[in-house]
């Protein structure tokens, strides 16, 4: 996120929705194999959901939305043109 907001970055905004999913992804499926295992502690699970419930998922989606995109674009672009 950070690179994002200083370099103004398109590849670093692809980067940054690449490793959120796979984080959502990876939360999911780790509960899925606690889950499995059985012997879990209700608390680790409850946990884990909240987390990918509540922040990850949120985080994932809202930086996955075009406007970040198209704002970034435009940036690049008009900065393009003030330099020449």
């Amino acid at each position: 996120m950070f690179g994002v907001a200083t370099r103004k970055s398109l590849r670093a905004l692809s980067w940054l929705r690449v490793i959120l999913w796979v984080g959502v992804i990876k939360i999911f499926v780790v509960q899925l194999w606690l889950l499995a295992k059985g012997d879990t502690a209700l608390f680790s699970y409850v946990r884990g959901m909240l987390i990918n419930e509540l922040i990850a998922i949120p985080l994932a989606v809202y930086w996955s939305r075009p406007v970040h995109s198209s704002y970034l674009a435009s940036f690049r672009g008009s900065s393009r043109s003030s330099a020449d």
